[in-house]
């Protein structure tokens, strides 16, 4: 009788909700299920990723995309300011890339950003925040002039990149950066009007006191305000605009590539190979091959043969750069023929060879006093 009862009261109920879900379950694959079987939810779930940001000229900017989107609504503004302006998008024909355009001229070199949110055809929406530096519609000439790789803490002497300015215009979007550094250690140049046959000076290095209480020297000072006279630190020149970098550490390796880029365009503006002598034979260490290949492409460096080269047998060899001789610098033979063809033509080939450089026993630039 015990055995009974349980039955009806307790194994019977769960025998039927378990047929009852097996039941339901059924009815609703059913409904979901044709002749091949079960049909899963199809589409594209994820939002679309930026794959590239351009500056096209002082009104616009480009925005690419790693697949279609659909709309868009942005603004921008300048980096310290609270608000933005709406800024219009146009897509182009397989709407993989939208142009915004601006109210107003952007500052050359000023620090901007583009916000909003993308959506593409399905709802799925990207927001996003880009900075990005105001274009440049004057950009300067600009070509490598010295370079000093090695250094000297005692005598508190460093690397720096010396720049010669063979026609007028503004440096901003001009880059410098080393392979032996790597990117993460790129210089973008503030903007700056310079002359034809001026100088840009880059100190790589502003050292601070070994206590803590300042810098090792006074004098380090950016010369933006129009001045050529406010920096007076160890290796300020006379006849160059100084700026330093806010670095302790060494930089440019014994053997490198340096590259001045013209983000304005996104062209390679000129590149110096060089290599110590007992590795000239050899080929670029791994890391150096993106740079090379940039070199390379840009077709700013050439061989022996007049060819584009980037391979380090074309490189300057670098001999008797050492701390114990940190007076020398690797040396431009051309700038002055460089600068008075531009004046009389308006262009120079953008190429130059080992053949253009020498080692300096003392560097080119007359030196400041000190205060």
């Amino acid at each position: 009788m015990k055995f009974l009862c349980y039955v009806r009261r307790c194994l019977l109920p769960a025998v039927g909700m378990v047929a009852a879900v097996f039941l339901l379950s059924s009815f609703s694959f059913a409904g979901k299920s044709g002749a091949t079987g079960l049909s899963l939810l199809q589409g594209e779930f994820s939002s679309p990723r930026i794959s590239g940001l351009r500056v096209t000229d002082s009104r616009t900017v480009l925005l690419e995309f790693d697949r279609p989107a659909a709309s868009a609504e942005c603004t921008v503004r300048k980096e310290m300011a609270q608000e933005g302006d709406a800024c219009e998008a146009v897509w182009n024909d397989d709407c993989s890339a939208a142009t915004f355009r601006l109210p107003y001229e952007m500052e050359p070199g000023a620090s901007y950003i583009l916000s909003g949110v993308v959506a593409d055809r399905q709802g799925n929406t990207l927001t996003m925040s880009i900075p990005f530096c105001g274009y440049n519609a004057r950009p300067a000439r600009l070509v490598l002039a010295e370079v000093r790789n090695a250094y000297s803490s005692k005598k508190q002497q460093y690397e720096f990149i010396r720049l010669c300015c063979l026609a007028s215009g503004n440096t901003a979007g001009f880059e410098l950066v080393g392979a032996g550094d790597g990117e993460q250690c790129a210089y973008l140049l503030p903007p700056m009007e310079v002359r034809a046959g001026e100088s840009v000076t880059v100190h790589l290095r502003k050292m601070r006191a070994k206590d803590g209480s300042g810098y090792a020297q006074q004098g380090m000072i950016d010369e933006v305000n129009g001045r050529m006279d406010e920096s007076f630190a160890a290796d300020s020149s006379a006849s160059a605009w100084d700026l330093w970098v806010e670095n302790e550490k060494s930089r440019l390796a014994p053997s490198d590539i340096l590259v001045l880029r013209n983000k304005n365009d996104g062209s390679v503006a000129d590149a110096l190979l060089y290599t110590v002598p007992e590795k000239a034979s050899g080929d670029w260490d791994a890391s150096y091959a993106a740079m090379a290949q940039e070199v390379l492409l840009g077709g700013v460096w050439t061989g022996a043969d007049g060819q584009p080269s980037s391979s380090r047998q074309s490189a300057f060899l670098a001999e008797g750069i050492t701390s114990a001789a940190v007076t020398r610098s690797l040396l431009r033979r051309n700038c002055a023929a460089l600068l008075e063809e531009y004046r009389s033509s308006g262009a120079v080939s953008p190429a130059s060879s080992a053949a253009d450089w020498s080692v300096a026993v003392r560097s080119a630039r007359p030196a400041k006093k000190s205060r």
